[in-house]
């Protein structure tokens, strides 16, 4: 779930919170993204290689707050809805994106598996 512009944090905010997402003010609730700075020492990149067009971050992140926060997710955290670093060891939800496939979708752990059209 790279997000473009402010449009599409807008829009993916207003689903996820749609879907029971960001009940609370938590950083448990990362939903990743697909945007990590491994190997590129906090210069943040997709994972498979790329610029990211929009980086909105909840305040005081990216912080690093605990060694290694390499990975990028998306949460409601710090009363604001937005992108936060996170230690990549940390197993969470995703967000699906496939080139052949027009739809975007949700991917959730298996247990809570839940496919919509956005």
């Amino acid at each position: 779930m790279v997000l473009d512009d402010n449009e599409d944090r807008l829009l993916a905010t207003n689903f996820l919170k749609s879907q029971g997402y960001f009940a609370n003010d938590t950083w448990t609730s990362v939903l990743w993204v697909g945007i990590d700075c491994l190997g590129n020492r906090r210069n943040f990149l997709k994972s498979k290689n790329g610029e990211v067009p929009y980086l909105p971050w909840v305040p005081y992140d990216p912080n690093n707050y605990h060694p290694e926060e390499d990975c990028v997710g998306f949460a409601y955290f710090r009363e604001s809805y937005g992108y936060m670093d996170f230690q990549c060891e940390y197993k969470t939800p995703y967000v699906c994106q496939h080139p052949k496939i027009k739809e975007r979708y949700v991917c959730l752990k298996k247990e809570q598996f839940l496919e919509v059209l956005l």
